[in-house]
């Protein structure tokens, strides 16, 4: 029997100074850190599951330059700490960060209760939830979902970002 025939369970190896966050999405999600010899470097995850290891002041420096909150992986549900709990910190508590499986059991709620706490989601776990429901929502639970993202985050046409680059100045 060799070793990859039993079950181990990995231990997550901790640093001082360093977050350990985890990928909830299918997608890249790429950050700015500063390598050992201080110079700037661009770093990845890519997939659910997928880790990323960074120093405080590197994801501090990476959120301050995100001009908008929902654009925030630390907070919009794209990343999900893993060495300690992110509520804790006010600056990276989120309603917005949930596991495939906490998503699955969204499912599970009356349709009420479903609707309540879809209002509450993002456009990312909304989006996540759709990509899911094939295999775990109700019709209604799929329309509901579909209706969501029709009416609050549509696809063409007018967008805010739009409007803002019509307003500036054109000097």
């Amino acid at each position: 029997m060799t070793d990859f025939d039993t079950p181990t369970t990995r231990v997550l190896v901790h640093r001082e100074d360093e977050e350990v966050w985890e990928s909830c999405i299918e997608g890249r999600v790429w950050v700015e850190i500063t390598d050992h010899r201080g110079a700037p470097k661009s770093m990845s995850t890519f997939g659910v599951g997928d880790r990323l290891r960074i120093t405080t002041m590197d994801r501090q420096r990476n959120q301050e330059v995100c001009r908008d909150a929902g654009l925030d992986p630390f907070v919009n549900g794209m990343l999900m700490r893993v060495d300690k709990d992110a509520q804790g910190d006010p600056e990276t508590q989120s309603r917005q960060t949930h596991t495939e499986e906490d998503l699955k059991m969204v499912f599970t709620l009356e349709d009420a209760a479903f609707a309540e706490y879809v209002k509450e989601l993002n456009e990312l776990n909304v989006r996540r939830m759709k990509d899911m429901a094939p295999a775990h929502a109700t019709v209604w639970q799929d329309k509901h979902l579909s209706d969501q993202l029709s009416e609050r985050w549509p696809i063409g046409g007018d967008t805010a970002t739009w409007r803002e680059m019509q307003q500036q100045d054109p000097r």
